[in-house]
């Protein structure tokens, strides 16, 4: 768990907060002034040093299923990586939990093989898997037991791409940015600093080689180069590699915030729904996915939260949430569940969303001070800081919350603020 590290002065405030919000927060059936809200969110607000920032905070509890605290909550934010949280709940929903990437060697029908020599090209098709390796598919290719004993491919090596576009680079990305290349086979190793983001043969190549040298490593050379194909007649599927389940992919991606496993999913959304993996389709897809759930406009763009052209407001997250906690199969088993076999489900590692998320204390979430029972997503951009989440109170209710900060000077102010927020909350909830 996180560390507690706290001034007098901060714990001055916390305490006057808590206060505060004790006698401007309703309970359940009574009603409190707007503006007596605002008013306590801003004292909170100053002492962090984030009046001038763009903040908005949705908080509900899904016991009493009543709003706890709103303040510009139907406003329009740059969520940064909080947009994973949409991205994990579409992709559980249109592909399921054990769904499973694949990639596919294959060789032509009726190649022949003599003196250690394969006379053939082998293509490799790719469907976007984010835990690919450059070396596995040289090593899966000399298990396959036929061509155990071959030291040479008298052909070349053709890359069928076809199942994303080549636009490896999504929209509103920025240049400073951690960027991968997003494509239907990518490694993660194979940054935007090897070549230009926007040339698929430049890509193509770099990519090429490194598959070549798994094989070279494995004492088979290529008499040809590396070219661009696509799957036809005439091919022999001789392996396949397939990724862990899905659900483990969205923990990782969720847990450490990993930009690469969120677009390549995107994109595979897409391709699921429209035949081909794009961010336009990929975005299409989940919303598709999320209507219903979410009540009023969004504009996706990717799936990372690198973009700066997402906007969300706090209240779409939390009604994301609150969906997600009251659908922990996502299934039809969900029906009929109260609210506490569904807190129970959550704390018990079977809702299958909150699983994906980090704990408090784990994850991006490790350096977080104070100690709190919360399962949450960063979000983290130049002058931005997200968290949305589920915290757990002393009472048994549980709350979850949406705060979201654009335009910060300092993002180590924005989550100071985000974790005294949330022990008020908990403070005052016992």
């Amino acid at each position: 768990m996180g560390s507690v590290f706290m001034t007098k002065d901060r714990t001055i405030i916390i305490i006057l907060t808590i206060i505060l919000l004790d006698l401007v927060i309703p309970s359940v059936g009574e009603t409190a002034s707007s503006s007596a809200v605002i008013s306590v969110v801003d004292q909170l607000l100053q002492s962090h040093r984030l009046k001038e920032a763009h903040v908005g905070i949705a908080v509900r509890s899904l016991r009493e299923e009543t709003s706890i605290l709103n303040y510009n909550a139907q406003k329009y934010f740059c969520p940064a990586s909080n947009e994973k949280l949409l991205l994990t709940l579409a992709a559980l929903k249109d592909l399921g939990p054990d769904y499973r990437f694949k990639t596919e060697i294959y060789v032509k029908n009726g190649a022949v093989i003599r003196d250690g020599i394969l006379y053939s090209d082998v293509l490799i098709k790719g469907y976007g898997d984010p835990t690919l390796d450059a070396n596995a598919i040289g090593e899966v290719f000399t298990h396959v037991p036929e061509f155990k004993g071959i030291n040479k491919v008298a052909g070349s090596l053709l890359l069928d791409l076809s199942y994303f576009d080549d636009t490896f680079w999504g929209p509103g990305w920025c240049w400073d940015d951690d960027n991968y290349y997003i494509a239907a086979i990518a490694f993660k190793t194979t940054r935007f600093l090897l070549t230009s983001p926007r040339d698929p043969i430049a890509y193509l190549q770099v990519i090429g080689q490194q598959i070549r040298e798994g094989f070279s490593d494995r004492g088979i050379t290529f008499t040809g180069g590396v070219k661009a194909a696509r799957l036809s007649t005439g091919w022999e599927l001789v392996a396949e590699i397939t990724s862990q389940p899905l659900q483990m992919l969205l923990q990782s991606m969720d847990y450490f915030s990993d930009n690469f496993i969120a677009d390549q999913v995107l994109k595979s959304l897409g391709a699921h729904r429209y035949g081909q993996g794009t961010f336009q389709n990929g975005a299409q897809a989940m919303e598709e996915s999320l209507k219903g759930i979410i009540h009023s406009p969004i504009q996706i763009a990717d799936g990372s939260g690198l973009s700066r052209y997402n906007l969300l407001m706090p209240l779409q997250l939390v009604e994301l949430l609150s969906y997600a906690f009251a659908h922990p199969t996502l299934g039809l088993n969900d029906q009929g569940l109260d609210f506490v076999e569904l807190r129970n489900a959550s704390s018990n590692g079977q809702n299958l969303f909150i699983q994906a998320l980090p704990p408090w204390g784990g994850g991006t979430l490790s350096t977080r001070g104070y100690e709190l029972n919360a399962y949450a997503k960063t979000g983290t951009l130049t002058n931005i800081s997200a968290l949305s989440g589920y915290l757990m109170t002393g009472t048994g209710d549980v709350l979850v919350f949406s705060i979201l900060i654009n335009d910060v000077p300092s993002v180590a102010d924005a989550r100071g603020f985000q974790d005294d927020l949330l022990v008020v909350l908990k403070e005052r909830s016992r």
